[in-house]
């Protein structure tokens, strides 16, 4: 049977990673006063409108209801947040929020590379504020989060849409090309971008700055780098320049700039970013992990103005690299985890005794077929991980025999 392309379902073992690492960075997120919010998986087109630009317009998944009206599956987290925030909010007296959420959202996406629909991501947004320390402290937080999950060898690159806005507005390039040439430099398609350069009327020093953007990445020297190619000539770009080097230095008060590289190529595929952006990337995978940014004009879409700035985790390209090293964490759960065995008129002890041991926190199955050969009952347990069989034969618990199936020993326990 044929499942909608881009849709997949999860194992018991693949959800319980999930959970784990879920778990793991929700802790991160509320240790620095974030509070979780959850939004409508439905809305009406109509209400989402203001916020997504044409990138996620052109994804969204849209549906008719009864009375013909349009609706759509969320395409993302920050616009709806950013609605709430906007309106419902609107009459709380406060002007600061942080907010976060582990929620599914839902893309039309159809490239050679991927062609997920659905995504499970784990984000923040921090609401109310426009400054450099707000932005870092949205980093530090991914950073912690991705750290706490388990992930290894990782690095967040951060750059300014600003910056990469205000060069392409100095460019005497028509709409159309401008959109084409953010595209390619966006993919790093680089052999695209000199074809290009060849056939647009640029001058040499202009041609020079675009190719020079997917290469402007490293340590903060490079953020000197642009400020001497560019001078005193476009004060825009050079106060986004400043922006960068403000968030780096938090970055490296916080101790986390062994994780930082700049990188002024970074171009987010949302038109609402309008600042500090960045990407997460590892050695394991060829895309983002997560990303984020700043975008101080979606909530004045909704009606009030509060500048924000936000990042999300995908947790589907988090957990596969993370699968190995969890199976090996993991391992510390088996330890709660028991199934009971029992002579057939004992059944009400053995559940009695289940019920004592789940009150302590144990997981516990009490045999529900007597049916089944003992290698059919040691392959059910194994699957399930369960580490402990109790085998209950007699009224007395003080001596109840107990197998430990990682060790494959067995001893006599009491349960009183």
């Amino acid at each position: 049977m044929n499942i909608i392309k881009g849709f997949q379902g999860f194992l018991p073992e693949e959800v319980e990673q999930r959970r784990f690492c879920e778990e793991r960075i929700r802790k991160v997120f509320e240790s620095w006063g974030y509070q979780e919010i959850d939004t409508p998986t439905l809305e009406y087109f109509d209400s989402l409108v203001p916020g997504i630009g044409p990138e996620l317009k052109s994804q969204v998944f849209k549906l008719l209801n009864s009375e013909g009206e349009i609706m759509v599956l969320r395409p993302d987290m920050t616009t709806p947040i950013a609605r709430l925030a906007a309106t419902r909010l609107a009459s709380s007296g406060g002007n600061i929020y942080k907010f976060y959420y582990l929620n599914n959202i839902f893309r039309r996406v159809s490239n050679q590379t991927e062609d997920q629909q659905e995504f499970h991501q784990a984000g923040i947004e921090l609401i109310g504020l426009n400054n450099r320390l707000a932005d870092a402290e949205v980093i530090a937080v991914a950073i912690q989060a991705l750290q706490h999950a388990g992930l290894e060898n990782f690095y967040l690159d951060i750059g300014s849409a600003s910056f990469f806005n205000s060069v392409l507005e100095q460019l005497p390039l028509l709409p159309e090309q401008k959109r084409t040439l953010r595209a390619t430099i966006m993919n790093k398609d680089f052999v695209q971008l000199e074809w290009l350069l060849s056939r647009y009327d640029l001058a040499k020093r202009e041609q020079e700055i675009i190719l020079c953007l997917p290469h402007w990445r490293g340590d903060e020297s490079i953020i000197q780098e642009a400020k001497n190619m560019f001078g005193q000539s476009n004060p825009s770009v050079n106060q986004a320049l400043q922006e960068i080097k403000e968030v780096y230095d938090y970055l490296k008060i916080f101790g986390l700039s062994d994780f930082i590289l700049v990188d002024l190529g970074i171009i987010r595929n949302f038109d609402y970013y309008s600042g500090i952006v960045f990407e997460g990337y590892t050695q394991y995978s060829g895309s983002a992990i997560c990303g984020g940014g700043r975008y101080d004009f979606l909530c004045r879409k909704f009606g009030r103005d509060l500048p924000s700035t936000g990042v999300a985790i995908d947790l589907e390209k988090l957990l596969p690299i993370l699968a190995f090293k969890q199976k090996t964490e993991q391992k510390a759960l088996v330890n709660n985890r028991y199934f009971i065995r029992y002579r057939e008129d004992l059944l009400a002890l053995a559940y009695c005794l289940a019920q004592k041991l789940r009150n302590e926190n144990k997981q516990v199955e009490i045999e529900l077929s007597k049916e089944h050969s003992p290698e059919v009952i040691k392959h059910y347990l194994k699957s399930k991980k369960i580490r402990y069989l109790i085998d209950v034969q007699s009224k007395d618990l003080t001596k109840v025999r107990q197998y430990d199936l990682e060790t494959e020993q067995e001893e006599q326990v009491a349960y009183e």
